[in-house]
């Protein structure tokens, strides 16, 4: 399609949430991450999430799940500890696959050369805060981090311990020098 990238990834969402509506069957999360030089953009339904991180670890960009716990951690009635072991973290308020679809746009994010992207299902932020991934994401060259990341992702849903959940798990990561 021709026209502003904005413009037709929007249209993507859109498209998308029309194909999973006629086929009448689910729902999903879409994260899409629009990089440019210095400077990401975030458009996100659903409870998958991204994230910018400084090169000292720093979150520069937390995007927020679209769940009745992800907002009540952004509006400070929850703690992110208190969130990972609530028992309606599972719920999700927006999908792909729902007519009353919602598209939140995020930045643009002001990005340095050695900044991480990281992009991932609930899989990975439903068992590590984002304070650890972003810690993990940036202390290493980009495959060991999204190596080390999964697997810490995944020692904590097999551990059984308060504040795991076991979930599908997908992550990108993306730097830049």
């Amino acid at each position: 399609e021709e026209g502003p990238l904005r413009e037709r990834i929007l249209r993507g969402f859109e498209r998308a949430n029309e194909v999973i509506r006629e086929v009448g069957v689910g729902a999903t999360t879409l994260v899409v991450v629009e990089a440019a030089p210095g400077w990401v953009r975030t458009y996100c339904c659903g409870d998958s999430q991204a994230l910018l991180v400084g090169g000292r670890g720093k979150l520069k960009l937390v995007t927020l799940p679209h769940s009745p716990v992800g907002y009540a951690v952004e509006a400070g009635f929850l703690e992110e500890a208190e969130a990972r072991v609530h028992e309606e973290r599972h719920l999700v308020s927006n999908l792909l696959g729902d007519d009353a679809l919602r598209v939140t746009m995020h930045g643009p994010v002001e990005r340095a050369a050695q900044d991480t992207v990281v992009v991932a299902s609930d899989g990975l932020f439903d068992n590590l805060d984002p304070e650890a991934v972003a810690e993990l994401a940036c202390a290493r060259p980009l495959e060991e981090a999204a190596r080390a990341l999964a697997e810490r992702a995944w020692e904590r849903m097999a551990s059984g311990e308060a504040g795991t959940k076991v979930d599908d798990l997908a992550l990108v990561l993306h730097r830049v020098g």
